[in-house]
């Protein structure tokens, strides 16, 4: 393919030969006109390497750079040219430093026009960006992020994946608040200009602290925004594939758990007597019915049926692949009359909302943040190394396998949702499965208030004494004058 090149060679020597120039060709129209012969509409004045002035008949002088450009599709030469502002406003010497980075720009293979052509479409998109958010805050809505700003390339991308089913709500919504929260230092700077040390400006204050898991989060969406910008054209090069391995995401753990019933005891006492109404109710309702964090704190009125009893989380907001979440409109979980006497009581205060747990107080409709569970388990007394608020799961799974009589091995899977991956997934939610888990959850919410109450633990200490009575009388010793151990 042919090279762009710049087009003219003669010098222009100062202003006043500009100057004679136009009196000249002013002089030559007039005679023309005079004489009734043709009147020259254009004359030139080249100052070399492509800067030339332009005296058009009825116009004002203009200076222009002349270059020439392979066509993309034929490879052909084109004439091309780009105006530098008219004469005598703009002068020579002023002319020359304006053309002087529209020749580089040639040099380097990279057309004058199209760049000009882009910031001038950048500069209209951002009015009407201003202008868009200007309407939105009167509105009293949130403004949008810059057009080409790492938060407008992911909310971009958000859209796409949700769209086609690739992620959930509740992943959706982490990957934008990530980018909201932890890339608050560069979320709206443009893609373009975002380097790898701001990136990394943004993970080492998680890396300090430990936090791998999020920082790797981090890298991680960082990556495919950039993927996702490049087929966009908003940038040229995904800087975050170049910090791969920066961060390494720590080995998995187990959450913690209560084992301890007493202790299960004082956790469920503790949350039915916080002050924190909101706060509270959803920790009561996690430990209660657990499911996962992210589906308690955005729990909705819409999606609880009083009259079946049971609480129906549409499909796309839980954790499941699309294939999975393809096959299922809802993941049914049935509610113990203690879950329903908590809503009761919770409907006079947020009835009117979409939420059940909102996290404001002023009306406006935003459940709460799965972190708050974290924050009401911590006001109970209870440090992150005994539980989690993810790890009320793996406590309510111990506490029905080893104190609820019956096997429910098959019923925990089902109420955790850890079985929508296997062929007989369908199952597990169908109306006659639903009921199945009924009386297990309804026997670990007796349980939870038994364990409350002590009763659970008086209970447990008499079954234990019993059982060393009836040894002693099958081996005909006497009964042992020193009190047992209470089991703790």
């Amino acid at each position: 393919m042919a090279k762009a090149k710049i087009v003219g060679e003669k010098l222009i020597a100062s202003d006043l030969a500009v100057r004679n120039f136009l009196d000249a060709n002013a002089k030559d129209r007039a005679a023309a006109l005079a004489q009734g012969t043709k009147v020259p509409k254009v004359a030139r004045l080249p100052d070399g390497n492509g800067l030339t002035l332009v005296d058009i008949l009825g116009n004002k002088p203009v200076w222009r750079f002349e270059y020439r450009m392979p066509c993309a599709d034929t490879g052909r030469m084109l004439d091309k040219g780009l105006s530098l502002g008219t004469y005598p406003a703009v002068l020579l010497a002023v002319a020359r430093v304006k053309v002087q980075p529209l020749r580089d720009a040639v040099a380097l293979g990279n057309d004058p026009s199209d760049e000009r052509k882009a910031k001038r479409e950048a500069a209209k998109a951002a009015d009407a960006h201003a202008r868009t958010n200007q309407q939105r805050i009167a509105d009293g809505l949130a403004p949008l992020a810059p057009a080409g700003s790492l938060e407008d390339v992911a909310v971009s991308l958000h859209k796409k994946e949700t769209d086609a089913g690739n992620w959930g709500v509740q992943h959706g919504e982490y990957v934008l608040d990530v980018v909201r929260r932890n890339y608050e230092a560069i979320k709206h700077k443009h893609m373009a200009a975002i380097t790898e040390e701001d990136l990394k400006a943004c993970i080492d204050p998680y890396v300090t602290v430990g936090k791998l898991i999020t920082a790797k989060d981090m890298l991680d969406f960082a990556k495919k925004i950039f993927v996702h910008a490049r087929l966009q054209k908003v940038c040229k090069h995904n800087i975050a594939a170049d910090l791969d391995g920066y961060v390494k995401r720590p080995a998995s753990k187990n959450h913690p758990q209560l084992k301890d019933q007493s202790r299960l005891g004082e956790l469920v006492c503790a949350a039915r007597d916080s002050t924190r109404t909101i706060a509270a109710a959803a920790l009561q309702m996690q430990i209660m019915l657990f499911q996962r964090p992210a589906n308690t704190c955005g729990m909705r009125w819409a999606d609880i049926d009083f009259a079946a009893r049971v609480w129906r989380i549409p499909a796309e907001q839980m954790k499941l692949k699309p294939a999975q979440r393809a096959r299922f409109d809802f993941h049914i979980v049935p509610l113990p009359k203690q879950a329903l006497r908590l809503l009761l009581t919770l409907r006079e205060i947020t009835g009117h909302l979409e939420h059940v747990f909102v996290a404001r107080t002023d009306g406006r409709d935003e459940p709460i943040a799965t972190a708050t569970l974290l924050y009401a388990l911590r006001d109970c007394g209870f440090t992150e190394e005994e539980i989690n608020s993810h790890g009320t799961r793996g406590t309510a799974s111990t506490a029905i396998r080893d104190h609820i009589p019956g096997q429910w091995d098959d019923e925990i899977e089902a109420n955790l949702a850890h079985v929508y991956g296997g062929a007989q997934g369908a199952t597990y939610n169908k109306a006659a499965y639903v009921e199945k888990r009924r009386p297990m959850l309804q026997a670990y919410a007796d349980h939870l208030d038994a364990v409350a109450a002590g009763t659970w633990q008086a209970e447990q200490q008499e079954k234990a004494e019993q059982s060393l009575r009836d040894l002693q009388a099958e081996f005909g010793i006497a009964a042992n004058v020193v009190p047992m151990r209470k089991a703790a």
